[in-house]
């Protein structure tokens, strides 16, 4: 085939001949760029990528399941005997140290509703305590208006608390609430009582043999107020209450 020698030119890798417009020899593929020969560029193979790994799960025996549970309720039955046996050794403990093994052990105070309505009362008991022995002091003398004024403040005083004592002690409910009743009779009683004392003093009559009587009255008054509070007492027991936390302010011994 006959090519025009104008129209070629040598490649200047191999020397073989080249079109002037031919961007590659066609002998050895160099690329021709202005006359100047250059390398082919390299081909960079794409990496054959694989299918992802397979993840084979080891299939649990039964076998081998069994086992574990068993294990776990062994775990839990160690654990259960091991809070059994803390327990019994802290109670043994409390009664080496603080009771004795041979009585039981003391109930806790669950204050219910005997309880509970002692201690509301016992403060308002111990005041009346105070004025009655004021009243006492009085009496035993020959002063007719230090009688009449110390009776006058009791009297008042029972006014005044009247509405207190009814609600620390009113609605009460069972046994213990007629016990308390009667103690709000007995102040009823004490007030009427006290006026009485008021009006002999008022009126001149003071000493052993004037205002006697009344005196006397409030004694016996008093007496049957402590043995309303022990037959209170005895609710508490039932109630699973301890007496003698709730009526220790009172100094009453039943």
């Amino acid at each position: 085939m006959t090519q025009d020698v104008t129209t070629l030119r040598h490649c200047s890798a191999c020397g073989g001949p080249v079109d002037v417009e031919a961007n590659f020899c066609p002998a050895c593929g160099t690329r021709q760029i202005d006359g100047v020969p250059r390398e082919p560029e390299p081909v960079v193979p794409t990496p054959d990528v694989g299918p992802p790994p397979v993840v084979v799960e080891t299939p649990v025996s039964p076998a081998a399941a069994s086992a574990t549970a068993a294990w776990l309720v062994i775990g839990i039955l160690v654990s259960a005997f091991v809070l059994v046996f803390l327990a019994l050794l802290t109670a043994r403990v409390l009664l080496r140290d603080g009771h004795d093994a041979g009585a039981p052990l003391a109930r806790p105070t669950t204050a219910g509703p005997a309880a509970a309505a002692m201690d509301r009362f016992a403060p308002i008991e111990a005041g009346w305590r105070a004025k009655h022995a004021h009243v006492a002091g009085e009496g035993a003398g020959a002063d007719s208006a230090g009688l009449a004024t110390a009776a006058g403040d009791a009297h008042a005083w029972i006014d005044v608390n009247s509405r207190d004592l009814d609600a620390a002690i009113g609605g009460v409910p069972g046994a213990a609430g007629r016990l308390y009743q009667q103690l709000i009779d007995v102040y009823a009683r004490r007030y009427a009582v006290l006026a009485d004392i008021q009006s002999t003093a008022t009126a001149g009559g003071t000493g052993p043999g004037a205002a006697a009587g009344q005196l006397a009255e409030l004694n016996r008054l008093d007496s049957q107020a402590a043995g309303t509070v022990c037959a209170i007492g005895r609710v508490m027991t039932a109630e699973g209450d301890q007496p003698a936390a709730h009526l220790a302010s009172l100094g009453v011994v039943c």
